[in-house]
Formats: structure tokens, C-alpha cells, sequence
């Protein structure tokens, strides 16, 4: 510097006073170096401390809103600002994530600048380096316009942490020229602290998260393991993805396997209007998702020409702006899908697709697991009841098999205990004048047991050899005309006529000739028993049509007394007698029209009866090709 000396006076210095002065200003310079040293040395240690004491603030949070906060507050303590952002990178770009000196601080929160575009943020995240700029609206047009018109000087500063950027610290100031070169050194010695408490709490954000993902998806997994049936599991999953990232409305749609369609299950909040709505495969993003099984993302349902909205649906969805379409998944196929909703001023985060992600993949194997389940458990179910039936069947045929052995045993007695007797008649002295009639009754019980085992024979044949049918066609009116003649003298033996009405219009039938006939015997035997003397038989044969099929159908009718009604349920059965059989004295074993309805139904027709005061009538209907 320089030491100057004035007076008043003309020639008031000497020499003398030059050599005290040049004496003198060498103390005084060496004086001033001390005091501008010590100033100095007083600056930095105030620097040093003001750092030290924010950079202890900043760093003794782990949350990141904290942390911003703390970070603006101290460095206003750094470097005075009149506004100041922190901006981090996400997804190459600069987001502000917390700032101050606005008046609405949501104005910049959320503003994003591109890393590569022409602007001060990328400069100073490119060079890695503080950038200041003297005159902000001249060298940026940004700075011209609002929310950023207030700003004249500007200082940007990176964040960097092991050799990475991670984001920047922006200063304003709304004077021209504020910033210099002491503030940028200042500042990016403060963002080395700053750098360190983000880091720590973008690192305890990351875990905190992770933690309460990991908590939600054990909470889930209890849950849907807990759950007993596919209803609940459908209730947990929606009730749970919805809370997770805050949805107002979700639905879950299930692949049915008859049709391949996907059919609405289950919706939040619940509304059984909606149930049962369905899209085909491939038909909007619900049928494209389980067709691809790839997440679609919509921002605007309403513009967005891949989404249907059903009627239904439509009231659910006034608030929903942008939805989410998530497959559901086992390890072999896609089995539905998860639709959820979210309002206008909600964007899903990767953290919340990645646990709707892992949320689902859970459920979709819970859904897979409850529907097989309820399936097994149906199966089970019909199977009881099939093993149920069986076993009632088993008990209802052990006790056939114990009335039948029954029966034979009584209707084999009667007729072996005559023939007994009466053989032990005719061997006694002074028989001989009723052999005749011994030998008549001998010849009588005889007949009847022998046709007693050959009825037995005929049945057993059937039971143990039910597809052996000797097939071959014959016209039925030339069986039933054989059968006729057969019966045609014990007929007139009773003075009753038996009409057979011939009708050409009836085809041929592939059947067991033997088998058929029996079955005509037994009808015309019977109608010929019980039809008392001078009374009528009629027997024709016709072509029908019933349920859309072709019949031939065979009458016999005879003008016999009424079948009594309680005995008509029972006329089928082996060894049944109702109580005209017992009460006309005909012999009988009670096997015949049993024997009849097996070889009906051999041959796919059936064989019913009916009866009034004018006679009783047995038809029998055998499919005609």
C-alpha cells in the first residue's frame, strides 16, 4: 500500500521527514500484513467452525426430508441465498426435491431439468464443478420466466459422492455479480458433508423401505396362507395392493378354464353388481395382460383407446385417472389379473411396482393353490357321495341277494315238500284208487319247479353274461305271431281269444330273437292266466317317435282285473306276487316279468305297465335305427 502525508503549508517536508516516513511505512506495512493475516486466519476459523457445526447438523438425521430441510437451513448459514434448491438425479435427469425462499415451494418441487440439455444444472453435473453466473436472466433464458424470474445471480455446486454425481445445490440471489469464487469454495466444501447425509439417508430410505416392503409381503403371505377358500385370497390381495400405493379402486379377473374367458371375481370397495363380468382373451388391456402376461401401464384411461370400461364399471371409475394391469401368475401360466386404479394426483413409484409386483406373483400362486382346493374338495365331495351311494347300492343289493336266496329257498320248498308228499302217498297200502290224481299234482309241482330253475337259469344267464346278445334283425310282428301259436290252444282252453293286429309299416329290429321271445311268452303267458274265461287279448306292434327318437313299440293288453295300485311300483321285482297273482291261484314263480325288464333294457328300450278297471296293459319300447 502507500503511506501519504499532507500539509497546509508550502514546503513543510524535508529529507528528513521523506527518510522518517520511508522508516516508518516499513513498520506500518509489516503492522498491516499482521492485522490482514490475522483477519484472515479469523475468517477461515469462523468458516471452518460454521462449516463444521452445519456439516454436524446436516449429518445427524438419516431422513431424507430432514436432511433437505437441515441442508437449506445451514447452508443459508454458509453462504447467505434469497432462494436455494437441492436437486438429486433420478432417471438421467434433475429433480428438485426440496427448496426455499419461494412463496409456494410446490412451484419447483418436482421441476425436473434434462442432464442433457443447454442449462446451468447440466454444466455443472457435466464439468463436476461449481458454475456461477453473474447475470442469470442475460445467459439463461429460464431465468426470465416464472418461478425463476426473481433471480439474478446464480451458483450451482455438485454433489458428489465416490467419484459419482448424485445431484447439485443451486443458490440464488437477486443481486447482480452476488456470488464469487470464495462463496463456490465455501459452499463445495459444505456439499462434501452434504453429500455424506444424503448418501446416509437415501441409503436408510432404501432399507426403511425394503423393511416395510419385506413386512408387508410377510403380512400378505400370512394372510393368504391363513385364508380357506379363493374368495378370501381374492379379498386379501385387493384389500392389500390397494392400501399399499394408495389405489381407489382395484378388480381381479380369473381365466375360466371352460371358455378361456376372463370372468371378474373380486373388486375393492366391493359391489356384487360387478361380479361375473367378463372379456375374452386378447380383448382390452385385461385380455391382452393375461395374454401376454406383460404389466400395462395406462396414464389416462378415459384416452387411451386400448382400455374397455364396462357399463358396471363406470361409476367405480370417475375418480381414476391412470391404472395399472398386473398378470397374475403360477410357475407354468398366467391365471388372471390384477387391475388397480389411482386418482389423478397419484403416479406409482418403482418401489410400489416393484412390491405390487412381488405381491402378486405371491397371490397368484395363493389363487392357484385355493382353486385347487375347493376342486379337490369337491371332488372329494362328489366322491363321498358316489362312495355314499355305492355303499347304499352295496346294501340294497346284499339285501336283494338276501331275499332272493330267500324267496328261491321257499318257492324251491313248496313245490320239493309236495313231491315228497305225495310220493309218500303213493306208497302207502290203498293208494291206488287216487294214483291218478297223485300222479296229476306229482306232474303239477314238477312242471313248476322245472320251470321255477329254468326261470333262475334265464336270469343268471343275463346277470353273468350281460353283453352277450346274439344280434340279428327280425320283424317283431313274426316273434310275436310265434308266440301266439305257442299259446293258441291254452288259450282257447279257456275260451280267450288272442288278437295279434299285423301292421307292415313295422321295419325290422336288430335284436336276441330268443331273449325277445321270452319276453313275449312271459306277457302273453301272463295275459292268457289272468284273463278269465271268454275274455279278450290284444297284442300289435307299432312305429313312434318320442324325445326326437324313433320307437317300436309293443302292446299286449289283456281284459284281466285291475292291478291293485299299491302292487304296480313292485311288478318288476323278482319273486313279486301282488295280491291278483296270489288271489287267482295261477302258478307262478315271480321271475317273469323281472327276467322281461332285463332283456328290455339289454336291448336299450323299457318295458312299463299299466292297468284299469277295463284291463291292464304292457308295453314295451325298444329303439329303432
Amino acid at each position: 500500500g502507500v503511506v501519504s502525508v499532507q500539509a497546509f503549508e508550502a514546503d513543510a517536508f524535508d529529507d528528513s521527514d521523506r527518510r522518517f516516513l520511508e522508516a516508518v511505512s516499513g513498520q506500518v506495512a509489516i503492522a498491516l500484513e499482521h492485522a490482514r493475516l490475522f483477519e484472515e486466519t479469523e475468517q477461515r476459523a469462523q468458516e471452518a467452525e460454521t462449516l463444521r457445526s452445519s456439516s454436524a447438523v446436516v449429518t445427524s438425521t438419516l431422513r431424507l426430508d430432514e436432511a433437505i430441510d437441515r441442508i437449506l437451513e445451514q447452508l443459508a448459514k454458509v453462504v447467505p441465498y434469497d432462494s436455494a434448491s437441492v436437486q438429486l438425479l433420478r432417471d438421467d435427469a434433475l429433480e428438485i426435491v426440496g427448496g426455499r425462499g419461494w412463496e409456494d415451494i410446490a412451484d419447483v418441487v418436482g421441476i425436473r431439468f434434462p442432464i442433457e440439455a443447454d442449462n446451468p444444472n447440466s454444466i455443472v453435473i457435466q464439468r463436476r464443478k461449481p458454475h456461477i453466473l453473474s447475470d442469470a436472466p442475460a445467459e439463461h433464458a429460464p431465468f426470465r420466466e416464472e418461478p425463476h424470474s426473481h433471480i439474478r445471480s446464480w451458483l450451482g455446486v455438485p454433489l458428489i459422492a465416490h467419484e459419482r454425481v448424485i445431484g447439485m445445490l443451486a443458490l440464488d440471489s437477486v443481486e447482480r455479480g452476488y456470488f464469487t469464487p470464495a462463496h463456490a469454495r465455501l459452499v463445495a466444501a459444505f456439499a462434501d458433508h452434504v453429500t455424506i447425509a444424503l448418501e446416509n439417508a437415501r441409503l436408510f430410505e432404501a432399507i426403511r423401505r425394503q423393511a416395510e416392503e419385506l413386512g408387508t409381503l410377510l403380512q400378505v403371505s400370512t394372510e393368504l396362507r391363513a385364508a380357506s377358500n379363493l374368495q378370501d385370497v381374492l379379498e386379501i390381495t385387493l384389500l392389500r395392493t390397494t392400501e399399499a400405493v394408495g389405489c381407489v379402486f382395484g378388480s381381479i379377473y380369473l381365466v375360466e378354464e371352460a371358455t378361456g374367458d376372463l370372468v371378474a371375481r373380486g373388486h375393492h370397495p366391493p359391489d356384487v353388481q360387478l361380479t361375473d363380468l367378463r372379456h375374452a382373451r386378447g380383448e382390452g388391456v385385461t385380455g391382452r395382460v393375461a395374454e401376454t402376461g406383460e404389466l400395462i401401464f395406462i396414464e389416462d384411461i378415459r384416452s387411451d383407446p386400448r382400455v374397455v370400461i364396462p357399463d358396471q364399471e363406470t361409476a367405480h371409475l370417475e375418480q381414476v385417472q391412470s391404472s395399472i394391469s398386473i398378470p397374475l401368475r403360477t410357475q407354468e401360466e398366467t391365471i388372471g389379473v390384477l387391475q388397480l386404479g389411482m386418482p389423478r394426483e397419484k403416479d406409482i413409484t418403482a418401489d410400489e411396482l416393484r412390491l405390487l409386483m412381488a405381491i402378486a406373483e405371491i397371490a397368484g400362486n395363493a389363487m392357484h393353490r385355493a382353486r385347487v382346493l375347493e376342486t379337490l374338495e369337491q371332488r372329494v365331495h362328489e366322491r363321498t357321495l358316489d362312495l355314499e351311494l355305492a355303499n347304499e347300492r352295496l346294501r340294497e343289493l346284499d339285501r336283494l341277494k338276501s331275499d332272493f336266496v330267500s324267496n328261491v329257498s321257499h318257492e324251491l320248498r313248496t313245490p320239493i315238500t309236495n313231491i315228497l308228499l305225495y310220493l309218500d302217498l303213493l306208497s302207502q297200502p290203498g293208494s291206488g284208487p287216487r294214483r291218478a290224481r297223485y300222479m296229476s299234482v306229482l306232474h303239477t309241482e314238477s312242471t313248476r319247479l322245472a320251470r321255477l330253475i329254468e326261470d333262475l337259469l334265464m336270469l343268471s344267464r343275463i346277470e353273468q353274461h350281460p353283453e352277450q346278445l346274439r344280434l340279428e334283425p327280425h320283424h317283431i310282428d313274426d316273434l310275436i305271431q310265434e308266440v301266439v301259436t305257442t299259446y293258441d290252444a291254452r288259450a282257447r282252453a279257456k275260451h280267450t281269444i288272442i288278437q295279434h293286429e299285423l301292421n307292415p309299416d313295422v321295419p325290422r329290429l336288430v335284436l336276441d330273437r330268443e331273449q325277445m321271445v321270452q319276453v313275449f311268452s312271459n306277457l302273453i303267458g301272463n295275459a292268457i292266466a289272468y284273463t278269465p274265461e271268454g275274455g279278450d287279448i290284444r297284442a300289435h306292434a307299432e312305429r313312434k317317435t318320442m324325445d326326437g327318437r324313433p320307437f317300436i313299440v309293443v302292446e299286449v293288453f289283456n281284459a284281466g282285473p285291475r292291478i291293485p295300485e299299491e302292487d304296480l311300483p313292485h311288478i318288476f321285482e323278482r319273486f313279486y306276487r301282488g295280491r291278483t297273482g296270489r288271489e287267482s291261484g295261477e302258478p307262478g314263480t315271480g321271475l317273469g316279468l323281472a327276467i322281461s325288464k332285463e332283456i328290455v333294457d339289454r336291448h336299450g328300450g323299457r318295458i312299463e305297465v299299466a292297468s284299469d278297471d277295463s284291463g291292464t296293459r304292457f308295453t314295451v319300447h325298444l329303439p329303432c335305427c
